[in-house]
C-alpha cells in the first residue's frame, strides 16, 4: 500500500518496467524486452510497448532542478 500511495507503481499489459531512473541528461528504463521505449505526456510518463503491441505506463514523472 505505501508504494501505490507513493506512486511506486504502474500499469501494465505484459511488459515488465523494472527502474526508471535520471543519469545525468539521460532518461534510463529497465525494462522485459522491448519494441519500443517512448515518453508521452510532455516526457512526464514512459510507455514501453513489446513485439506483441502490449504496453506498460508508468506514473507521471517530474523530474526536480539541483
Amino acid at each position: 500500500m505505501q508504494a501505490l500511495e507513493a506512486g511506486h507503481d504502474y500499469s501494465t499489459q505484459g511488459p515488465v518496467i523494472e527502474a526508471i531512473r535520471f543519469d545525468g541528461d539521460d532518461l534510463v528504463v529497465d525494462c522485459s524486452p522491448a519494441f519500443g521505449v517512448y515518453l508521452q505526456g510532455k516526457g512526464s510518463r514512459v510507455v514501453v510497448v513489446d513485439d506483441q503491441g502490449r504496453s506498460a505506463w508508468s506514473n507521471p514523472m517530474w523530474r526536480t532542478q539541483d
